[in-house]
C-alpha cells in the first residue's frame, strides 16, 4: 500500500467535497456555443504500417477555438460497418505506442481513433487565449 492512500474501508466510502461553481452550467453552455461556431472539417492522410488487414491514417480536425487536433485513425481493411473507439492518453503521460494501439484495435475489427490531446505531440493548444477573453 502506498503511504498516502487511505485504508480500503475508507476508500470504499470516500466521497470528495463537491467543488463545482454556481455558474458551471452557464460556463459549459457558453463553451459549447463557441465550439458550435467552428465548422466541422477534417483531413485524413494515409500512413504506411507493416501489417495486413488494416488501413492507417493521420487524422486532423479543427477543435475548440480552431485548434488543430491530430491523432491516428485505423480501420479494418474490409467493407462494412465497424464499431468505433476513441482512445485518449491523458495529460499525465505520453502517447508512445499509441499508433500501435489503434492498429491493434483495427486488427480486432474496430475503427479506432487515438487522439493526441490538446497541447501534446502535434496537437495545438490555444485555449489560454480563451481563458483571457471569457
Amino acid at each position: 500500500m502506498q503511504p498516502y492512500d487511505l485504508p480500503l474501508d475508507q476508500l470504499q466510502t470516500y466521497r470528495p467535497a463537491l467543488t463545482r461553481k454556481d455558474d458551471f452550467a452557464d460556463f459549459w453552455e457558453a463553451t459549447k456555443a463557441l465550439l458550435d461556431q467552428e465548422p466541422l472539417t477534417y483531413e485524413l492522410a494515409p500512413l504506411t504500417y507493416p501489417a495486413d488487414g488494416v488501413r492507417l491514417y493521420q487524422l486532423s480536425y479543427r477543435g475548440f477555438g480552431g485548434a488543430r487536433i491530430q491523432g491516428y485513425f485505423a480501420v479494418p481493411d474490409k467493407a462494412g460497418a465497424h464499431p468505433g473507439l476513441i482512445l485518449y492518453h491523458g495529460y499525465d503521460w505520453c502517447f508512445d505506442g499509441g499508433i500501435h494501439d489503434v492498429v491493434n484495435w483495427a486488427l480486432h475489427g474496430y475503427a479506432a481513433f487515438g487522439m493526441l490531446v490538446r497541447g501534446q505531440h502535434s496537437s495545438e493548444d490555444n485555449s489560454w487565449h480563451f481563458c483571457v477573453i471569457i
